[in-house]
């Protein structure tokens, strides 16, 4: 048999002296309300809880570092998807678009402390594994012009094509 009065109690520890709800098993209208927008809420936390952390996985480099060029241009890339499928608001898309514009004008300064304490090879390592981890999958590498070292016009050779020699 149900209790004829709300079960809820305060801070005080008085209890409620509205009826139960018939809608609910111990709590009035007003209490179960309440409880079912507080589960509601908690739930919405939880679930942006994890898109929140599905989209920082999708944002993260590949390389898990933010030293090259190649690094943060996947994120923008992945960024400006991310805004064009309404999966990320514009506000948050124009901070971390911001903070990566940040991030590239200090790469100078990076490539040179690296340069200057490890040395240049291991720079060049570095952007190497970093080009290699943000290459297209092979269905859609075939799709794309193959890089030639020097173009008719006479541009210069890719990135890779200079680092590697």
């Amino acid at each position: 048999m149900k209790p004829n009065r709300c079960s809820h109690r305060d801070a005080l520890n008085h209890r409620c002296r509205d009826l139960v709800a018939p809608s609910h098993s111990f709590l009035c209208y007003r209490h179960a309300r309440n409880q079912q927008a507080a589960e509601r809420k908690r739930q919405e936390a939880e679930r942006k809880e994890r898109e929140a952390a599905r989209l920082g996985a999708e944002l993260a480099s590949l390389s898990g570092e933010y030293k090259t060029a190649s690094d943060i241009n996947r994120v923008l890339g992945k960024l400006f998807d991310l805004l064009a499928q309404n999966r990320i608001d514009r506000a948050k898309a124009h901070t971390l678009a911001y903070i990566a514009q940040l991030m590239l004008i200090t790469l100078p300064t990076v490539r040179n402390e690296i340069q200057m304490v490890q040395g240049f090879d291991i720079w060049r390592r570095s952007v190497l594994r970093s080009l290699a981890l943000n290459r297209p999958p092979a269905n859609e590498s075939s799709q794309a012009v193959p890089p030639q070292s020097v173009s008719s016009a006479g541009a210069p050779a890719p990135v890779e094509a200079r680092l590697a020699g």
